[in-house]
């Protein structure tokens, strides 16, 4: 169980770290801030994927399961009790799906929870995701398996967090390497002089 939760969690910050540094090259370049400059202070080519989030992969499984029980967005909101916007948001990857939320999505669409986590080939860590998930549903106790969710997901909003303000810093830092103005830096990436 340790394993499947370390793995997951490493996976989750490659995908947060790369949505974050897309997330802050989009808001650089509405500031007016070349994007030869956004791309080389950011590390990202300018044609490169904008929807890696591990939320825009659960969104992407959500949806997916959905069309295949041919439901509409409104049909699944009913089901679990929320509005179609908050699963349009979930869908595309906006919103993050609390994990209460998760189970009744699943429940919904007569799926398990895991089917609903995302699956890659991208690296060597995700490359093992699906044999971790299968000893996922190996475990029989119920609740087991309900802490040990519970405990990748919060694993996964720090890990974000940590990655959010990790990657503000580096490129704020390399932004001003470039020349430019502090001010736009700060209101751009939300962060205060003295972190620079």
């Amino acid at each position: 169980m340790f394993c499947l939760l370390t793995k997951f969690i490493q996976v989750s910050e490659k995908s947060s770290r790369k949505a974050e540094k897309v997330k802050i090259a989009k808001g650089l370049v509405r500031a007016g801030i070349s994007v030869d400059i956004v791309s080389k202070a950011i590390g990202l080519f300018a044609n490169e994927c904008t929807n890696c989030s591990i939320h825009y992969k659960i969104g992407k499984k959500i949806k997916e399961w959905r069309l295949v029980r041919e439901y509409t967005q409104k049909d699944l909101a009913k089901k679990i009790g929320i509005t179609r916007h908050k699963i349009s948001k979930y869908e595309q990857g906006e919103t993050a799906v609390p994990l209460d939320k998760l189970y009744e999505i699943a429940e919904a669409l007569l799926i398990s929870i895991t089917d609903l986590l995302p699956e890659s080939t991208e690296n060597e860590v995700e490359n093992e995701l699906p044999s971790l998930i299968e000893e996922y549903k190996k475990i029989e106790n119920q609740e087991l398996r309900y802490a040990l969710i519970k405990s990748l997901f919060e694993g996964i909003r720090i890990c974000e967090e940590k990655v959010r303000k990790a990657e503000r810093i580096k490129v704020a830092k390399d932004l001003v390497k470039e020349g430019i103005s502090i001010d736009i830096i700060l209101q751009t990436l939300g962060i205060s002089a003295s972190i620079i």
